[in-house]
Parts: structure tokens; C-alpha cells; sequence
């Protein structure tokens, strides 16, 4: 333990991670600390989402704040890969955290992608993914994943990436609360973009839609994610949706 009482890990060195999620002000800042804990514990990619019931179709709408490439999760959710997911499956029934590989994931798919799933994560940089489920006092369940090419973190590494997921889990439903009393100042034009990116549609397909000019959709996006506080157009579409913005 530190000086405050918080713990510093192996794997962390003297960076106080815990401090960092305590202290961060927004979701901007708290991507920002969850990018710096994929660089120590050498898995680029993670997604905070929310646990999908039996019902959800699209991956897009459950995350919180992911780093996941946003034409990765684009292609997921074209090839409808959630309803099968071995991952979402564990999340739904069991707090042990997990690790899955690609062989792991596609030897308990049903569904017959297991070759789609396989390509598309190798064609992104994912082949093994640290899974871990999180809760709130209020039993709202969500999930975390830690995930890229290296090899499988060791359990010293999964207890300690376990730990601070519980944190970032807390951290940004905290963040949310404090922001939904916050007027975010959206125009018509931001809002309908963030709808049409929402339904699948790239910039020159809103672009069309709309009358506008690609660079102005993009201006729109930009625009609309800043004053979400959210880190791209995924983050934003993804906030938008939980807040009711959009649809």
C-alpha cells in the first residue's frame, strides 16, 4: 500500500491506478487512465459495457467507455455475433473472472461464425481477452475486458486487473450520475447524426442522407462528442443512447 492506503500493484510500479479512477473529473479523464493501464499490463484494448440481456442485439449500445476500434464493433454488430457470444454468456452467469482466447471463444460458439469471429478479431489485434464481471451495490452487473495478441496474463496480473475493474465499473456509473443533470447543449443536426451513426451509417452515408457535406457530418460528430464528454463518435452515440438523446 501506498501512503493513502490504496494498493499499488506489481505489475503498476508506482502508479497509484486507484488514485487515478478516484480522481478522475470525466469520462475523457477516465479513458485516459484506462489507456495507461492497458500500456502496464500490455493488453491494448478495453471495453466497459453493460451486461446484455437475452434480448440486446447490437454491442454498440452496451458499452460505457472501450477503446475498441469503432469499425470492429461496427462489423460485430453487422454479423450479429452478440446473441452467441461465449463472453456475454459467462457475464450473464457467473461472477469468475476468465480468460478467453479465440480457440476458447469459438469452441463453445453454436452458431456456426466461428470462422467470422475468428477473422474478424485476428484482422483488429485481438486474440486473447482477460474477462472480468463487475457489480454495483445496487446489483446493476456489467462487464470488463482487458484484451490484445500477447500471451495470457498470469494470476497475478488477473487479480489486480480484476480489482480496478470493480473501480472503473463504480467510477463511471458515478461519472454518469453527476452528468444527467447536465445540460449538453446537442443542435437538431448533432443529434440526428449521432442517431444515423447510431444505425450503422458511415459519414458519407449521413452525408447523403441528410443533404450535407461528408466534412460537415464529421464536424457534427466531433462537435456532438465533445459536449458529451466522450472520447469519439462511438462513445458519444453509446452515452446518447443511455441518456435517451437518441433512440
Amino acid at each position: 500500500m501506498n501512503n493513502k492506503g490504496n494498493i499499488v500493484f506489481l505489475h503498476a510500479g508506482e502508479i497509484d491506478f486507484a488514485q487515478l479512477i478516484a480522481d478522475a473529473k470525466t469520462e475523457f479523464e477516465l479513458f485516459g487512465v484506462c489507456d495507461r493501464i492497458c500500456t502496464v499490463f500490455g493488453l491494448p484494448f478495453f471495453n466497459i459495457l453493460k451486461v446484455p440481456s437475452e434480448n440486446d442485439q447490437k454491442l454498440a449500445s452496451l458499452g460505457l467507455v472501450s477503446n475498441w476500434p469503432a469499425f470492429l464493433i461496427s462489423e460485430y454488430d453487422e454479423n450479429n455475433l452478440l446473441e452467441h457470444s461465449p463472453a456475454m454468456a459467462h457475464l450473464r452467469r457467473s461472477t469468475e473472472p476468465i480468460i478467453m482466447t479465440m480457440e476458447r471463444i469459438n469452441k463453445a460458439r453454436r452458431d456456426g461464425k466461428e470462422k467470422i469471429v475468428a477473422d474478424l478479431f485476428a484482422k483488429y489485434g485481438i486474440r486473447t481477452s482477460a474477462l472480468f464481471s463487475v457489480h454495483l451495490p445496487n446489483g446493476e452487473i456489467g462487464g470488463v475486458t482487458f484484451a490484445g495478441e500477447g500471451p495470457e496474463p498470469d494470476q497475478t496480473k488477473m487479480v489486480e486487473l480484476h480489482y480496478l475493474s470493480n473501480l472503473l465499473f463504480s467510477k463511471i456509473h458515478a461519472l454518469r450520475d453527476e452528468s444527467d443533470v447536465k445540460d449538453f447543449g446537442l443542435k437538431p443536426r448533432e443529434i440526428d447524426c449521432l442517431q444515423w451513426t447510431s444505425q450503422g451509417k458511415t459519414s458519407d452515408a449521413i452525408a447523403t442522407i441528410l443533404g450535407l457535406s461528408q466534412h460537415t457530418v464529421n464536424h457534427y460528430l466531433t462537435n456532438a462528442a465533445r459536449k458529451l464528454d466522450t472520447s469519439n463518435r462511438t462513445h458519444a452515440v453509446s452515452k446518447a443512447l443511455r441518456l435517451r438523446i437518441i433512440s
